[in-house]
């Protein structure tokens, strides 16, 4: 059974839809920024919060 035959069978894949040239990469750089804003925003409190930490103990 090759290719032609299934497609001839099951009919054509149905296709994504395409969507505007470069619409998927602001999106994705957007996605990107946020994650590394908040990734640094909680590695910032967390230093904070070790270097109390490690005043305290002393």
């Amino acid at each position: 059974m090759n290719i032609e035959d299934v497609i001839k069978a099951c009919g054509p894949l149905p296709q994504a839809p395409q969507s505007g040239p470069g619409s998927n990469k602001k999106n994705n750089l957007v996605y990107i920024g946020a994650i590394l804003l908040v990734g640094g925003i909680g590695y910032v409190i967390y230093r904070e919060w070790k270097r109390k930490k490690d005043l305290d103990k002393k």
